[in-house]
């Protein structure tokens, strides 16, 4: 993806679970054709994160919550959602 804020879905996943997150944005984006914000892709060396992050999660037009164990015990993750939420987003929760 050229522009890093040329997407549609904003993926929020805890590290622990990448390879499952990168199963969901190869289908997303390959299969269906929807542009999606993953940090692993986007956020780069020197890159201020928190900020990266609540500018992906404005520019989408939805947030897809990767829900399993590692994610709902993470402590970033609420931060992501809350933010979705204020900027009146669509919540997907994909519940593992």
């Amino acid at each position: 993806m050229d522009n890093k804020y040329s997407h549609d879905v904003f993926i929020s996943f805890s590290f622990k679970d990448q390879a499952l997150a990168d199963k969901i944005v190869n289908q997303l984006m390959n299969k269906y054709q929807i542009p999606c914000w993953i940090c692993t892709e986007q956020i780069r060396a020197g890159d201020y994160y928190y900020d990266e992050i609540a500018d992906a999660i404005t520019a989408s037009k939805i947030l897809v919550f990767v829900q399993t164990k590692n994610s709902v015990e993470s402590k970033e993750i609420p931060d992501e959602v809350l933010t979705a939420i204020d900027e009146g987003k669509t919540i997907i929760s994909f519940i593992v």
